[in-house]
């Protein structure tokens, strides 16, 4: 095997490794630092665990072949943990990209379709914000001023729960 390809390897390895180690030092702080004190919001896939979010260090042809997820309730956990570990809205693609990163297989010719539709069908627990990506529902996203309360955004003060039902 050529050098620079196993210290590439090597170099790869070990920033997946902090990456991981960075993502769970953001899991606890969140955990710890939660101003969240309705008991109806918390939920036990509220924070991410290193297992879920460590980025895969295999190639991206072994991880192609990665983790089955089980179905639509299990995607939706798994949807919401990427999500609130990226602490960002993502697009299908951009979701699709991250569950792949995480090792998980997304099937279909059109995967960014299928997330999409998947995601449609969990409209009772995501939001599809215009211009950012899907987030979780009940959690606020100040990026777009999108306030889980009232479902409305700063910027068009639509209520985005009516595109829900």
């Amino acid at each position: 095997m050529d050098k620079a390809y196993q210290n590439a390897l090597a170099l790869e390895k070990k920033l997946s490794e902090q990456l991981k180690k960075v993502r769970d030092f953001i899991s606890l702080y969140q955990e710890f630092s939660s101003e969240n004190t309705d008991p109806k919001l918390e939920t036990k896939q509220e924070y991410v665990s290193s297992e879920s979010i460590g980025v895969d260090s295999r190639s991206r042809r072994e991880r192609s072949q990665g983790r089955k997820i089980g179905g639509r309730e299990q995607f939706g956990v798994i949807a919401r943990e990427v999500l609130l570990a990226e602490r960002k809205a993502l697009t299908r693609g951009e979701l699709v990209n991250a569950l792949e990163m995480r090792g998980y297989e997304v099937s279909g010719e059109d995967k960014a379709k299928n997330v999409g539709t998947i995601m449609w069908r969990l409209r009772d627990r995501f939001i599809n914000i215009p211009g950012f990506g899907y987030w979780p529902i009940d959690k606020d996203y100040e990026p777009a001023g999108y306030n889980a309360a009232t479902g409305r955004t700063r910027s068009d003060q639509v209520n985005l729960m009516d595109f829900t039902e």
